[in-house]
């Protein structure tokens, strides 16, 4: 009766939340444009500047470094002010090879190995966003000015480097403050970033809710106000038939979730479930970013029980997805200490080993 009803409904791709691989495309080969014209700019203008150069590849990798560093840090930086201007903390702040946690630098910590790993801004959002009136200021308001806090930032310091290329002292480190920032700016149109989630959210508020999904993946508990709208925002999607790789993500961290509390799935996730494992082959070409969300869905799905791997091909799901991509940094939280501990507790209860992160 369950395979009956779930071949009688089909899913499409949401291509509202959809970013062309064209873009991606574009953004690219303006990069590397941009890359190769500043490589050659870089001598034709030293030469120009201070005659015959002797190039010390060295002291170039040193300023790079210097430059791409202090671009990052100010550029998340730039999200940080504006994300406390409006009363919204920070979990991890992350820049290069600098970390600080729990919304306080008083125990900053710096990490060589991930100088050149870039940075990013983990907001709280569980304490912030707790009713209709905060999401609301949120999308409309707060994170706009937060998203582009770092733009902002980086065009700022394209401009002083404009102005150090007056300076036969600066000239170098001006030169290369341009490129760094306009790297970063460019890459901003690559997906996901700053500026491609204010579109996306922009273009439908409902979207929020991927903002927010972290929260499920950080935390134990999450407020009501954040549960109901990753709740609708799953209900939603499916009662329009409509799936992308963010429904996948929020599906199977709110399955874990509803495993952690002994809560029952809805009908419609029930059935979506089951349309899922019928067509997971059918899923996995429509694009990279669908395929990883997929593979975790099916791999969680698999690991406690909810469906039968004699269902799908194996050969299919990737070994290496199984921790969650900032696992490392979460680990400083007893609050994913905790959800860890009762996700790897139920899992034994189901007669299975290992853990989805």
């Amino acid at each position: 009766m369950h395979k009956a009803e779930s071949n009688q409904v089909r899913y499409e791709l949401n291509k509202t939340s959809y970013y062309s691989p064209w873009m991606y495309i574009v953004t690219m080969i303006i990069l590397l444009t941009f890359l190769v014209v500043g490589s050659i700019g870089y001598f034709l203008l030293l030469n120009k500047v201070f005659g015959e150069v002797t190039f010390s590849l060295g002291t170039f990798l040193v300023t790079s470094l210097i430059v791409y560093l202090v671009s990052v840090f100010l550029h998340e930086m730039g999200h940080l002010l504006m994300a406390k201007r409006y009363g919204y903390p920070f979990r991890i702040f992350k820049a290069g090879g600098i970390l600080a946690f729990h919304n306080s630098f008083r125990n900053i910590s710096v990490k060589p190995s991930q100088f050149l790993t870039g940075g990013f801004v983990l907001l709280n959002y569980n304490e912030a966003i707790t009713s209709n009136n905060k999401l609301s200021q949120f999308v409309k308001n707060d994170f706009r000015y937060i998203a582009l806090g770092g733009m902002v930032s980086n065009g700022l310091l394209v401009i002083i480097g404009y102005l150090c290329l007056f300076h036969t002292k600066t000239f170098e480190f001006g030169f290369l403050l341009i490129c760094f920032n306009m790297m970063i700016l460019i890459a901003q149109f690559l997906h996901p970033s700053d500026l491609t989630r204010y579109w996306f959210i922009h273009k439908n508020p409902k979207f929020a809710a991927i903002v927010f999904t972290e929260e499920l993946s950080i935390n134990r508990k999450v407020n009501g106000f954040l549960e109901g709208l990753f709740q609708s925002y799953i209900e939603e999607s499916l009662s329009n038939r409509m799936f992308d790789q963010h429904t996948f993500a929020v599906i199977q961290r709110m399955i874990e979730y509803n495993l952690i509390h002994d809560k029952e799935s809805s009908r419609e996730l029930n059935q979506f479930i089951r349309w899922f494992r019928e067509n997971f082959n059918q899923i996995l070409p429509l694009g990279f970013g669908i395929r990883i969300s997929a593979q975790r869905l099916m791999n969680m799905l698999i690991e406690y029980n909810l469906i039968d791997p004699k269902d799908i091909s194996m050969r299919n799901i990737s070994p290496v997805i199984h921790k969650h991509p900032f696992h490392s940094y979460y680990s400083h939280f007893s609050s994913y200490k905790q959800k860890i501990v009762e996700l790897e507790t139920i899992k034994k209860e189901r007669g299975t080993n290992g853990l989805p992160f």
